[in-house]
Parts: C-alpha cells; sequence; structure tokens
C-alpha cells in the first residue's frame, strides 16, 4: 500500500495503526445501540439542524452517526473520537447492518477512509452548532466590546433552547458509556449498601526507643555515650525464659550490684561541635 501524496506520513502510520487493532462488531451490539439512539429522541430534535432540505445530499444520516458515536464511547471507554467513529460505520459493522442503516460503501485504504471520514466529520459538526449554547462563534479572536455586543444582540430562548439539546445529548453519551456497566449496577441495586461513620479516638504509635539527648547553654548538643537504656522487646517488655529460684536469686544479686555501681560512676559526655565553617 502506497501513502498517498496530500496524507502526511505520521497519520498514515496511525491509521495503519489502527486497521492493525481492528476488529468487527457483533450484530446484536449494534442492534443494541440502535435501539438506545431510537428511544433517546434525538434524531427529530436535531435532524432538521442536519439535514437541510437545501444544499447537497447527505450521504450518512443523522440516525447512523448517532450509532457510530454510541458504538465509539463503549470502545473508547467514553472518549468521541472521530477517526474511531469513522473506522466502527463503514468498516467494523457488518455489511447488512450498513445497509440497514444507508451507510454507503468507501474503498479501506487511506483515500477511502479520508472520504468517509470527512462525511462523519460534517455532519457531526453541523450537529454540534445545534447544540453550542455559546453566542460567540468558535475557533476565532475577539474584543471584549464585540464580545459584548454579540451577547446582547443573541437570543436568550435560542440559547436556552440550544443548551436543552446539549443536556440531552451529554446523557445520551454518558448513557452510552457505562452502558456495559449496566448489568453489574442492576446486581448492586438489590443489595444494601452503607457507611459506618462512627467517631473514634485517634490513637498515636508508640515509638519503639527513644533517644536521650540534652543541650547546654550555648545550644550545642551532647550526646550521652554511655548509660542508654536497653531497647524494648516486641510488647514494651523483653520476655525471659523460666529459671531456677537460685539463678533467679543470683540475678537479682548482680543486678543490684550493678545499679550501685552505675549510681558511683559518674557519666562522661561529649560535646558535638559543630563543623567549621569560614565567613
Amino acid at each position: 500500500m502506497t501513502t498517498p501524496r496530500s496524507l502526511p506520513s505520521d497519520r498514515h502510520e496511525r491509521l495503519l495503526a489502527m486497521r492493525a487493532k481492528r476488529r468487527f462488531i457483533n450484530d446484536a451490539d449494534v442492534d443494541a445501540a440502535i435501539e438506545e439512539v431510537d428511544n433517546s429522541q434525538l434524531v427529530p430534535l436535531l435532524e432538521e439542524f442536519v439535514h437541510l432540505p437545501r444544499g447537497r445530499h447527505r450521504t450518512l444520516h443523522l440516525r447512523s452517526l448517532l450509532v457510530g458515536l454510541h458504538l465509539c464511547t463503549q470502545d473508547t471507554g467514553g472518549k468521541i473520537v472521530l477517526e474511531r467513529v469513522t473506522d466502527i460505520l463503514y468498516f467494523r459493522i457488518s455489511p447488512q447492518l450498513r445497509a440497514r442503516l444507508g451507510i454507503a460503501e468507501y474503498d479501506d485504504h487511506d483515500q477511502g477512509f479520508e472520504a468517509a471520514y470527512a462525511v462523519v466529520r460534517r455532519i457531526f459538526h453541523a450537529m454540534k452548532d445545534a447544540m453550542n449554547p455559546s453566542p460567540l462563534p468558535p475557533n476565532g479572536h475577539l474584543s471584549r466590546k464585540e464580545a459584548s455586543a454579540l451577547t446582547a444582540a443573541a437570543d436568550v430562548d435560542e440559547l436556552a433552547e440550544r443548551e436543552r439539546r446539549l443536556a440531552l445529548f451529554t446523557e445520551f453519551v454518558l448513557d452510552a458509556s457505562v452502558r456495559p456497566l449496566h448489568d453489574l449496577l442492576a446486581e448492586l441495586a438489590e443489595v444494601s449498601l452503607g457507611i459506618d461513620a462512627t467517631p473514634r479516638p485517634h490513637v498515636l504509635p508508640r515509638p519503639s526507643h527513644e533517644r536521650t539527648r540534652a543541650r547546654d547553654r550555648s545550644g550545642r548538643r551532647l550526646v550521652r555515650t554511655r548509660g542508654r537504656p536497653p531497647r524494648p522487646g516486641r510488647a514494651g517488655v523483653r520476655r525471659h525464659a523460666p529459671a531456677s529460684a537460685a539463678r533467679q536469686e543470683g540475678q537479682s544479686q548482680a543486678a543490684s550490684g550493678q545499679e550501685e555501681d552505675l549510681a558511683q560512676e559518674e557519666v562522661p559526655l561529649r560535646l558535638r561541635r559543630p563543623p567549621h565553617r569560614d565567613p
């Protein structure tokens, strides 16, 4: 396959990657999407703004575009990507359903994809303009005076109607994006859920050991070199194996003697000086 001269190489590579990951959609999923589009009432609401009585005839119907948007949200996790919509409508559903939706046939190469993509893009932007609640033109730079004049001259009722259309379309897209979760949500609806909000006191963790530190009058730190208490065990108290009565008596006498020696011995302190730095 050769790259068309008018097509950039990066877009050609992206289309090739999309074709390599292409998988066909089951007819049951397409039928479910058609049913959802018919129940949404978006086609009679937006059809007069997309299919005008004058101008060139549309080769793709608004109903078919909404079916492609519905399937695209399930394929991309809720995002609308017009390239993916084009690939779904023209190359990923069965020929029988394409004939049922009135979708024309295009060759599966770059030029054929670009022709189909142009059709999808024109209808999508016509639909988007009918749902735009802003009185300002898109993709333009206006001064504050011009923007204020356009806002003051806009029809408030028309903007409110556009906002209503946008709300219905947004609800349609959100519902389509969570369509695979409907069965799970139906099962969870039969289960009572609750949150325990009982207040509980905050308990600080006990430190494993504490270091004995002191400072002199000038603020320099003094570190004790001897006489540090033993590190406690796992539960805060060191556990010993059981011993005989004579052994326990000998250990108690040795411990009392060590306590007397420590009480009489003066524990030296080492002065830690900060490092010298030139001003």
